[in-house]
């Protein structure tokens, strides 16, 4: 105070005498007075001046600085005063942690009565660009007559964070009809790029399932419940993805919708041809791809992808579509393989030797969960920063196609974008490494150079050609002149060698110019400066555009030099960073030595140091050095302090204790107390708790014992229930359908949670009925009394969509006709996302289109039914390319030159079939082959294969030919069934190089089954299923009927259950569903076969058992008859039956107990399921966040004499 306040109250009225305040860069005095009797009229003055940096106390993670001043009376009656004032602030500089904005030179001017508030100037910078703002609203009687309007150009964000964009914004936020607000407008983004590393299994998959973190809720704010969304958002070049996951361009075409408290988005982000996605250790190249998001309800997109990877000589072909759950996920290869053998390819880099006695299944969503578990990217994400490598990875096999599949360290180096170095060591065997150099000289022209494990080397290179298709659509970035640099200038007393400054932002005059590297290197002069200890320093970037070129103009005020003292207790370099830092981020001293003091406390605390304090004080040196000094008192050191929550008896304490664990505040209690109640008292809210009370942490401290706890109080209150429900503006449904989708059994409390899913079903339950734009609201009254919660769902149903007309668009080679026969959609028929799904699967599964989009137009039709859309559905399609050649050649050092080349045609016949032929050619192997490959069977999704080869196998001392034909039909019975039988003829003729006179070997045998394996999974988890089963049935059959020789019939037959108990509850904090504690697994397999005519079966068709996924306690293959040399002999049929619990131990240990029975049966009949070998044992399972590893060790229940006692095991992944 400037002087004493004095403050006179006589004859029944206040006068203010003296009330002036003065500090730093503040000067405030009120005057006036009021009656206090009567009218009791008022009349007073605020007058003065005062820095903004007291808006920083007042708002979180908000820095301001400038000279304020205010101006504002109140006059009239108390009862309903009038205010009028106007507040200005010139010259100012704002900055806001989350999301990042700085603003400076910001004018601001503001005029206020009782009733309104209007913005006369509000303009500056903002990150680089230049915002203004113009409007105002009215605040009696609740914020209405909203009419804002807000422009930036040239703004650069970094939010969410790692999606840097430079964008253009023109906003208007406004009052429309129903007392609603709205935002409308456009963000028009010049640049974007995102580079920042993703975990796939959690950050990725959470955004296709349609749904964010959990958070904690709060109740809804009635101004808030009023705001709508109306924004387009759109890109004018593609946004540049590059990172671990991807490295692609994509458009964006966007519009927010929906409301403060329920946003959506509406539109599409087309990726583009020729990106690349990596899932787990495979590159695939997108060859279409397209997030759509449909529905005003809630965000739910829908990809549709399509991308192309190579392993081990296939191409892999991933097709994804559909949206969260719905997603339907497709591997398929060419030449042609069974889905097994696909997925095997994948995990493996080998195909399965007999895909009908796999645990892989057709579970698509399943393998891509596995292939997009983030195995490399969690270790890789320290790694790579520690390395500074751009592919740190441990993978059960990371290159398989290089070497055998185990597990393996591979580092590698992105030098370029066509450049990539690759190192890989077995970290079972260090001396199998190897070395990989690619250089991709065109998108579809590889080259690669490999040092493989033996010591050989190995140079190839690749080439795909296609052509044949007319209109191929042209992609990237829009063609435009190239910008450059203009002029270069400094304003500012730089403090360093101008050359040095220009060295350091890494610009000249003609060069290119990138404005996200622009932005880097104001930050990297910047840095340099408080590398200088000056502390304080601030780098401005001014652009002026011209036609083709931009000048950059720098303002830099690099400050004083700040020296930091901390006395009487030393502090760590560490903490010392981090007081720097805290420097750094400041706008004004005062509260830069509050954020410095903060540091310096939340380390004492955590050190527990629970009474320490410390004091700071800014000295000037000289007119360029400043001394900061911080007298630090650390006290006593505490330990053993308890926490308690007193009053905490509807939720568990240890509940309460996780909260604070997962938002990082246990250790921070006395730091940051405030948020600590608040996130316990949300976390109530959360739990149905809504008139919970939690206080402060209290600290309970005895210095002389160093001891003492810490009370948090709590006033849990009743546990709120869902009272009375309501519908109004139900219409399409009856009130008893929409009451039946969301009612919850009696009692059930009121939740957050509830209310989500309550609002998701209702939006369900119109969508099935093709409500597509139905907007469902809520509003809730809680009535304390009774500790109830009535809910009223404000349904606004719009209008039906129905289909009118179907039109098809973009077909060359492929018959409407075709596409037609695939579409779920009818004329006449309701509008339904699941039904373009299903479509969109459909015509992927042909094999025919890299591209299938279907958009609905609505039609201006006036004899439309009252409440229907009338839509037109236009399918429109690209064709694959009709024609692709592949080739390739190789040299490798041991084995010498080789050469393969593919060619295939699409559509060319008609129906999406296709024709192809390969050809390989090196020292070891040569093989001539032709296929034809048919979809669809008289329109329905019947796949049929057919191939015909010849090939030629030397070895060292004999050459092995073999001529076969085969054929294959596959169909798909829902999700869960696949059915697939064939008939292959092969002819195998074995003979010697040079003939043998004495003992000629010259054999030929022909091989003719018939085939068919029905399979049917529904496990929850292909490698670790906790609910559900699997089971299979393969049979084959050659007779001499066929053109066989070798006559035999086989049958395998084997099936799985597995079932879970004692499943925790879901906490708010889980990223996925708990697992069952404890897990029960059972399997059976059976396999029998047997010769025709008398004939023995040869050794590839019989049965072997014993090893770690048959019969534990024998090992690989030892299990039932031996040979003259006492190896493995196999048998006619095996009966395996093996049981298992699975059970917690302690943290990431799990422990098992098995039982496992099982022979093998030297002829079919002899065959007896009592007649079998016993083992027993117990295992431990460490489930690590990138795999499960797997150590059994099985004892033989039955020992005989000779034998072991047992046997140990260790692998990935469970039994079985």
């Amino acid at each position: 105070e400037a002087e004493p306040i004095e403050i006179v109250v006589e004859n029944g009225a206040m006068r203010v005498a003296s009330l002036h305040l003065t500090g730093p860069r503040t000067d405030l005095s009120v005057t006036g007075g009021a009656e206090l009797t009567g009218d009791r009229n008022t009349n007073l003055e605020v007058n003065g001046t005062a820095d903004a940096g007291i808006v920083g106390y007042l708002v979180e993670d908000l820095r301001m600085s400038g000279p304020a001043e205010l101006h504002a009376s109140v006059t009239g009656p108390m009862a309903d005063p009038a205010l009028n004032g106007t507040f200005t602030l010139r010259e100012a500089t704002f900055s806001l942690d989350s999301p990042r904005l700085d603003s400076e030179r910001l004018d601001m001017a503001l005029r206020f009565d009782s009733e309104r508030l209007e913005i006369e100037q509000l303009e500056g910078s903002l990150n680089g660009g230049r915002m203004k703002a113009t409007g105002g609203l009215a605040y009696k009687d609740g914020i209405h007559d909203v009419d804002l309007n807000l422009s930036a150009q040239g703004v650069f964000l970094d939010f969410p964070e790692g999606l840097r964009t430079l964008s253009n914004t023109d906003l208007q936020f406004h009052s429309v009809e129903d007392n609603l607000v709205r935002l409308d407008g456009k963000i028009s983004i010049e640049d974007g790029s995102y580079r920042e590393r993703l975990d796939v299994g959690s950050e990725v998959m959470t955004f296709l399932n349609g749904s964010g973190a959990l958070d904690f809720v709060e109740e809804p704010d009635p101004f808030l419940s009023r705001v709508r969304y109306n924004v387009a958002i759109e890109s004018e070049n593609p946004v540049v993805v590059d990172n671990n996951l991807a490295k692609l361009e994509s458009t964006v075409d966007l519009r927010l919708v929906g409301t403060y408290y329920r946003p959506s988005l509406l539109g599409r982000v087309v990726l583009e041809e020729g990106g690349e996605v990596t899932l787990a250790e495979n590159r695939y190249v997108i060859e279409n791809g397209l997030v759509e998001f449909t529905s005003e309800a809630r965000i739910r997109p829908s990809l549709n992808l399509q991308a192309r990877t190579q392993v081990a000589g296939y191409d892999i072909i991933l097709r994804a579509t559909g949206a969260g759950d719905e997603m339907k996920t497709d591997f398929t290869s060419e030449p042609t393989l069974p889905e097994p053998d696909v997925i095997s390819l994948l995990l493996t880099g080998r195909t399965l030797e007999q895909a009908r006695e796999s645990g892989l299944n057709i579970a698509r969503e399943q393998a891509l969960s596995y292939l997009t578990g983030s195995l490399g990217g969690r270790i890789g994400s320290a790694a790579q920063q520690g390395l500074g490598l751009t592919e740190v990875r441990i993978e059960p096999n990371l290159i398989s196609a290089e070497g055998d599949p185990s597990a393996r360290l591979t580092l590698g180096q992105r030098i370029t974008r066509q450049l990539n170095l690759i190192y890989s060591m077995n970290l079972t065997d260090s001396g199998d490494q190897i070395f990989v150099t690619e250089y991709d000289v065109t998108r579809r022209f590889q080259t690669k150079a490999v040092k493989q494990s033996d010591n050989t080397y190995r140079f190839d290179f690749r080439h795909d050609v296609r052509w044949g298709l007319a209109d191929s659509p042209q992609r990237g970035r829009r063609n435009g002149p190239q910008i450059r640099v203009g002029e270069v200038d400094f304003t500012g007393d730089l403090k360093m060698d101008r050359a040095k400054a220009v060295d350091i932002l890494g610009v000249q005059p003609g060069a290119k110019y990138d404005f996200f590297k622009s932005r880097r290197k104001v930050d990297k002069l910047t840095e340099a400066y408080y590398a200088m200890n000056r502390h304080e320093a601030r780098v401005r970037l001014d652009r002026d555009k011209h036609d083709d070129t931009i000048d950059l103009h720098y303002d830099v005020r690099p400050g004083p030099q700040i020296e930091f003292a901390f006395q009487p207790a030393s502090v760590p370099g560490g903490v010392r960073k981090q007081v720097e830092q805290a420097w750094n981020r400041g706008v004004f001293d005062l509260q830069r030595q509050d954020d410095a003091k903060d540091v310096l406390l939340e380390w004492l605390y955590g050190d527990g140091y629970l009474q320490a304090e410390v004091e700071s004080e800014v000295a000037i040196v000289d007119d360029d050095h400043e001394r900061a000094q911080f007298l630090v008192r650390p006290g006593v050191k505490f330990s053993n302090v308890e926490l308690v929550f007193d009053g905490a008896k509807g939720v568990p304490t240890e509940d309460l204790e996780l909260v604070l664990e997962r938002t990082n505040l246990r250790d921070r209690l006395r730091a940051d107390p405030r948020d600590a109640a608040e996130k316990l008292q949300r976390y109530y809210y959360q739990r149905g708790y809504l008139t919970a009370e939690v206080e402060r942490p209290r600290f309970d401290l005895e210095p002389d014992t160093a001891t003492g706890k810490v009370v948090i109080a709590i006033k849990e209150g009743p546990l709120f229930e869902i009272g009375e429900l309501s519908f109004p503006g139900v219409k399409a449904v009856t009130e008893e359908e929409a009451r039946a989708a969301v009612l919850p059994p009696a009692g059930t409390p009121y939740t957050p949670e509830y209310l989500e899913e309550a609002l998701r079903k209702l939006e369900d339950l119109y969508w099935q009925k093709g409500y597509n734009d139905v907007l469902v609201n809520f509003k809730l009254t809680r009535r304390e009394d009774a500790a109830r919660v009535d809910i009223e769902f404000d349904i606004t149903e719009n209008n039906k969509d129905v289909i009118e007309q179907i039109e098809i668009a973009g077909t060359q080679h492929v018959s409407e006709k075709l596409i037609r026969r695939q579409l779920v959609s009818k004329q006449g028929g309701l509008l339904l996302a699941e039904n373009n799904d299903l479509t969109r699967k459909r015509l992927y599964d042909t094999g025919a289109f890299s591209l299938v989009d279907l958009e609905t137009k609505k039609l201006d039709k006036a004899d439309a039914p009252e409440g229907v859309n009338p839509l037109l559905l236009t399918a429109r399609v690209r064709e694959a390319t009709p024609y692709r050649l592949r080739y390739g050649a190789y040299f490798d050092t041991d084995r010498g030159p080789g050469a393969i080349s593919d060619f295939e045609a699409k559509n060319v016949i008609g129906s999406a079939r296709s024709i192809g032929g390969r050809l390989r050619y090196d020292n070891d192997f040569r093989e001539a082959r032709t296929y034809f490959n048919q979809p669809l069977l008289m329109g329905l999704p019947l796949k049929t294969t057919a191939a015909l080869f010849r090939s030629r196998e030397i070895l060292t001392d004999f050459l092995v030919d073999r001529t076969g034909v085969s054929v294959q039909q596959e169909v798909e019975m829902g999700r869960e069934y696949l059915l697939q039988y064939g008939y292959r003829f092969v002819k195998t003729h074995t003979f010697e190089k040079v003939p043998n006179d004495f003992l000629p070997l010259d054999i030929t045998t022909n091989v003719a089954p018939l085939t068919l394996t029905f399979t049917h999974d529904s496990r929850d988890e292909i490698l670790d299923a906790t609910k559900g089963n699997f089971y299979s049935h393969g049979f084959e059959y050659a007779p001499a009927q066929l053109g066989s020789q070798l006559l035999y019939w086989r049958y395998f037959g084997q099936y799985f259950r597995y079932k879970g108990f004692f499943k925790p509850d879901a906490t708010p904090f889980d990223e996925k569903p708990p697992r069952a504690k404890v897990v029960w697994a059972g399997g059976v397999r059976v396999g029998i076969s047997n010769g025709l005519q008398g004939q023995e079966i040869i050794s590839a068709e019989r049965f072997f058992a014993g090893g770690g996924t048959t019969v534990r306690g024998f090992k690989q293959n030892e299990l039932g008859p031996k040979d003259f040399f006492g190896d493995p002999d196999g048998g006619e049929a095996v009966f395996i039956l093996n049981q298992e619990l699975r059970f917690p131990l302690v943290g990431i240990f799990e422990g098992v107990g098995f039982v496992d029975l099982g022979n093998v049966y030297s002829r079919w009949d002899d065959f007896n399921p009592t007649d079998v070998r016993s083992a027993g044992g117990f295992g431990l399972r460490v489930r690590t966040p990138y795999f499960l590893i797997r150590a059994d060790y099985g004892f033989k229940l039955d020992r005989q004499p000779g034998e072991s006692g047992g046997a140990f095991f260790f692998s990935i992944g469970q039994a079985f």
